[in-house]
């Protein structure tokens, strides 16, 4: 991605350090060697925003998710490239009486072929099969 990354990390023993220390270490390198790269002294702070966001893990099945958002996030990217007018934030969108937000390509709602499909998190495998099928 051009902008920022992901790491998937499995801890496997205690560490003696907090994961900021080794979080800040990855940084640092990869500065020096673009530094290195560029032939020029970079500061951290040109390449990397304070801090990071982690969130742990608890099951197999959280797993599965993150390491999927991960490998699909160039996807997209390339479809939001490719197609912006499909991810425009639409705010105060009146349908009826009810005003909502909503993320997408307002033409698909005049498309009679078109039928709107939520996709819980929840749902069992069957059931987001059965989804995907509709």
């Amino acid at each position: 991605m051009p902008d920022h990354i992901h790491l998937l990390l499995q801890i496997l023993y205690r560490a003696n350090h907090h994961l900021d220390f080794y979080i800040e270490s990855l940084k640092s390198k990869i500065t020096v060697k673009y530094s290195k790269n560029t032939g020029r002294t970079v500061p951290i702070e040109e390449i990397f925003q304070p801090g990071y966001c982690d969130k742990p893990l608890y099951d197999n099945r959280s797993l599965d998710g993150l390491f999927r958002y991960i490998r699909e996030n160039p996807h997209r990217l390339a479809m939001r490239q490719q197609f912006p007018q499909f991810f425009k934030r639409i705010r105060n969108l009146k349908i009826g009486n009810q005003e909502y937000e909503a993320y997408g390509n307002l033409f698909l709602f005049r498309n009679p072929d078109k039928d709107a499909v939520k996709i819980s998190r929840k749902f069992s495998p069957e059931e987001k099969d059965k989804k995907r099928t509709e």
